[in-house]
This record gives C-alpha cells, sequence and structure tokens, in this order.
C-alpha cells in the first residue's frame, strides 16, 4: 500500500522571540591537560573554595555552598595519570560572569579528547 501526502501550505504564528547566542571557546594546548576526577587522587582529596576573599582548604565542600570550587592542584595525581600518554577528555563546560559566578553549564554529547600539541575550539549555541 502506498500513501502519498501532499502538503502545498504551511504557517504557523510565533507567540515568542526566541534569541540565540553562540559562544566559542578555545582550549590552549597548555591548559587543561589533567583531569579533575577525584578518583585520579592519591589519598584524600582536598578542595580549594572561596569565601568571600578568602581561599578555604577542606576535604568536603559545605552543601549550601553555591560558588566554585577546585581540586588543590598539590593533591598527588596516581602515578598512570601522570603519564605523557594520559589524555584528559572535555565532557562539561562552565560559563561564568565577570564575577565568577557559574551562569551556565554546556554538556559535550560525547567526550572530546583534548590535545596538548594543537588548541580545540568548542562553539556553543544556546537559545534564550
Amino acid at each position: 500500500m502506498s500513501v502519498s501526502l501532499n502538503i502545498s501550505n504551511i504557517s504557523f504564528k510565533n507567540k515568542y522571540t526566541v534569541y540565540e547566542k553562540t559562544i566559542k571557546c578555545t582550549v590552549k594546548d597548555y591548559e587543561y591537560n589533567t583531569s579533575t576526577n577525584p578518583t585520579l587522587r592519591s589519598g584524600s582529596n582536598q578542595y580549594l573554595y572561596l569565601t568571600g576573599s578568602e581561599w578555604i582548604e577542606t576535604t568536603s565542600i559545605p552543601s549550601t555552598y553555591t560558588g566554585s570550587y577546585y581540586i588543590n592542584p598539590n593533591s598527588e595525581l596516581k602515578q598512570f595519570a601522570t603519564s605523557s600518554d594520559f589524555i584528559p577528555y572535555l565532557t562539561t563546560i562552565g560559563l561564568y560572569n565577570d564575577s565568577n559566578q557559574l551562569l551556565a553549564v554546556a554538556k559535550l554529547a560525547q567526550p572530546l579528547p583534548l590535545s596538548n600539541k594543537t588548541d580545540t575550539t568548542i562553539l556553543i549555541k544556546f537559545d534564550f
């Protein structure tokens, strides 16, 4: 059985204006060359977070904290993660304002390996 569909006139009326923004993010070849995955750290993880103008070092982030935090770069990586063959993958990009407040999170459809030989450029498109 064969069905033929003939659409000659389609129209719609939009009630809302949708804006689209494209942001270009470039990761230099020397940036983000290690993983922030806490399972790659030996011993207990040490985190750094900013309260007012003071950096706090702790083993856990308070559940009420809403700012950015970092894994202490002084905590040691496991041996396999220090090899030149180890390649971190990019999975998530945070977009921040000038006050270092997180505004949006972009999740990649697939993990993207970061090169230590060339820059990596990602285009983020979003509607608002």
